[in-house]
């Protein structure tokens, strides 16, 4: 396209990572050398793109549905269950299907009083070495019931954060991940348990939280808190504003 004034790029994710090391990886690489300006999703692109291949980038954050996602007061199963959701994707290799699964194990064997409640897939084909309750692939109307039904959520990113730690702190859940520049630019200290990306490192931090109400509820608040900050219009206007002075600079 040749006739425009600006030729963008909505970058949502560190693309060549979803690749080992070759010709899609390189191929992918290579986007961020076109000239494009790019809107970026998060801070973490923002400053790798400028950083590494020259780019002049626009950052926009995240937010989440207020219709779908509410803490709602919600009568729980009364079986003595502490219920830990776990984004479980084994197709999609950034969500450390296999690590976490390693980690829980392991807090399994250390708390027996927890079940794991896999949800993003369908896993039950799969050997899970811990009891754990298939919910799959959920309608999203259905996700904010499944989510107040558990005690506090894993979610694992090896690039960039999926929208589910935001929703899951609108639902009042404490969200558990690992530490990396690539979650940090949303997730903190405050608003998450953030642990170190290895087996024992995650596993100690789910006990932490299923172990400690003081701590659950902390991070629970902190969450809601931080969500209620965040809004889609907000980012939307950040995208337009950016849109607009494209325009202006190009005129």
């Amino acid at each position: 396209f040749e006739s425009c004034i600006k030729k963008c790029y909505f970058v949502q994710d560190f693309e060549p990572c979803f690749f080992p090391a070759g010709s899609d990886y390189l191929l992918a690489e290579d986007t961020y050398r076109f000239g494009f300006f790019g809107f970026t999703v998060g801070g973490w692109l923002t400053e790798k793109l400028k950083l590494d291949y020259g780019m002049q980038t626009h950052s926009i954050g995240f937010s989440y549905d207020r219709d779908l996602y509410q803490n709602k007061p919600t009568v729980r199963k009364n079986d003595g269950v502490r219920r830990i959701l776990f984004y479980a994707r084994p197709p999609t290799a950034r969500r450390a299907f296999e690590l976490g699964l390693m980690a829980l194990r392991m807090v399994y064997q250390q708390q027996k009083d927890v079940r794991v409640v896999l949800a993003g897939w369908d896993v039950s084909g799969y050997q899970i070495p811990f009891p754990c309750e298939h919910a799959g692939l959920v309608e999203l109307n259905e996700l904010a019931n499944l989510y107040h039904q558990c005690d506090a959520a894993l979610v694992l990113s090896c690039s960039n954060l999926s929208l589910l730690p935001l929703e899951l702190m609108a639902c009042g859940v404490p969200v558990i991940s690992n530490r990396a520049p690539y979650t940090e630019w949303l997730l903190n200290d405050e608003n998450a348990m953030l642990a170190e990306p290895n087996i024992d490192g995650v596993a100690h931090a789910v006990l932490q939280v299923i172990r400690s109400a003081k701590l659950a509820e902390k991070l629970s608040l902190a969450g809601l808190q931080f969500s209620a900050q965040t809004s889609w219009d907000r980012e939307a206007g950040k995208l337009a504003e950016g849109l607009a002075q494209l325009e202006a600079n190009a005129s």
